[in-house]
């Protein structure tokens, strides 16, 4: 009897995870634009160190997006179809490269939008409802033990943590969101100011 209530209770949690992600994973196929605020942290465990990044972002998926970085110093990274580019106002310096890469603050999309991913609900104390996904191979190498947090509704995350191939620990806070709004014009797109350094292709 206990074998099978342990088992009644384990598929009922599996059926629980299901819905939710169903449903989240649903919702973020509808997304056509997202803006907000964010906090990211990463802690390298090499190195016994840790930096916190505060900003703003707004995106357009799949691969168009601008982040602004305010603090500690600023830093803007913009891209489109084609190209992305990294400018450090402080220093008169701007980076151009062809489009194909990706920033961590927007790592979630792709695992949460792809079909063949999964989660599981986890244990927490805060009482907000978390997900540990389970990827498919093509995301695994980038980002390992990818865990959501929820809102209080939980229809939207609020924030999630992974680690790189290097055993960094990345973790963010978004915060403000705002879904499928009109992004205005020209925001993926950048001109380096008079007077900058332009390095790249």
């Amino acid at each position: 009897m206990a074998v099978l209530l342990s088992l009644l209770v384990a598929s009922a949690a599996v059926a629980e995870s299901d819905s939710i992600w169903h449903a989240l994973r649903n919702r973020y196929l509808g997304l056509e634009t997202l803006s907000g605020r964010f906090q990211e942290q990463i802690c390298s465990e090499l190195e016994g160190t840790c930096q916190t990044f505060e900003g703003s972002f707004v995106t357009r998926p799949p691969a168009e997006y601008r982040l602004e970085v305010t603090d500690p110093t600023r830093q803007s990274i913009v891209a489109n179809d084609t190209v992305m580019w990294f400018h450090f106002p402080d220093e008169n310096r701007a980076v151009r490269q062809s489009q194909g890469g990706g920033i961590p603050l927007l790592a979630f999309l792709g695992p949460v939008t792809d079909s063949l991913s999964s989660a599981r609900i986890v244990d927490d104390t805060t009482g907000l409802l978390k997900l540990a996904v389970i990827q498919a191979d093509t995301f695994m190498t980038a980002m390992n033990d990818l865990v959501l947090t929820l809102d209080k509704a939980g229809t939207m995350i609020a924030g999630f943590e992974f680690y790189d191939s290097w055993n960094n620990h990345y973790r963010f806070e978004l915060s403000g969101q705002k879904w499928n709004t009109e992004v205005p014009e020209g925001a993926f797109v950048f001109a380096p100011p008079e007077g900058t350094a332009v390095e790249g292709n």
